[in-house]
């Protein structure tokens, strides 16, 4: 089995994975997978603090497999060097004991079920970070990252099960979140998956809400969603 959930922000948003407020976890085997939606946040200090170890514990503690999308919020850096396995026909960085980071681009075969990956994400905060401490310029694919995702969906014929994503298409961004900012090239090229990509449902996160946004699209926070 596969489930989806939003944003965790390092150890803030992680209790939503809990026993008492998800309790089909307590059910799970490490055969079964929980992805969380970018943002993760538990890869931030260069030098891990004990705080972060014990969550990273935690949640390698719990009965399933944790898969995680990069979002905008995230050292990329730490990211970036992280060691690679091969898992699910692809790619994959190990972040600890049964925590795996999904590639950007990437058509990953899961549990029988084919999903396309794309991380990444424009932080509306970053005039107020500092850059290599809280806020990377690698929270945005490169355009390779996105020729690469391209290959792999022309690949697949551009039909898979689900798209899991951080941020959504612009479209999507307008009509339902009221953003009218200049938008860049990764939602756009979210908006041409959106127009030719067949799938069965489209999850994302950043937005911090919970709720359908159109055919077939959700935007998720604190739900937990299981896949088909």
């Amino acid at each position: 089995m596969i489930y989806v959930t939003g944003d965790t922000h390092g150890y803030l948003d992680i209790h939503k994975l809990g026993g008492s407020q998800f309790s089909k976890g307590r059910q799970l085997t490490k055969d079964d997978y929980v992805i969380i939606l970018g943002d993760f946040g538990l890869l931030w200090a260069h030098n891990r603090t004990k705080q972060e170890q014990y969550w990273l514990d935690w949640l390698s503690d719990k009965p399933w497999t944790t898969l995680v999308i990069d979002g905008n919020h995230e050292n990329h850096t730490l990211l970036d060097d992280l060691e690679l396995d091969s898992k699910f026909g692809s790619i994959v960085g190990c972040v600890s004991r049964d925590i795996y980071h999904l590639q950007r681009g990437e058509v990953y075969e899961i549990d029988g079920t084919s999903v396309f990956i794309m991380g990444g994400a424009t932080s509306t905060d970053k005039a107020w970070r500092t850059e290599g401490v809280s806020w990377w310029p690698r929270e945005l694919p490169s355009r390779d990252e996105v020729e690469y995702a391209m290959t792999n969906l022309d690949i697949w014929d551009w039909d898979v099960d689900y798209v899991l994503t951080h941020t959504a298409p612009r479209i999507i961004i307008e009509n339902h979140f009221g953003y009218r900012d200049q938008p860049d090239y990764l939602t756009k090229f979210l908006d041409v998956v959106y127009g030719k990509c067949r799938y069965k449902h489209w999850y994302f996160g950043h937005f911090h809400k919970d709720c359908v946004v159109g055919d077939r699209i959700t935007s998720v926070y604190q739900d937990i969603y299981k896949l088909g």
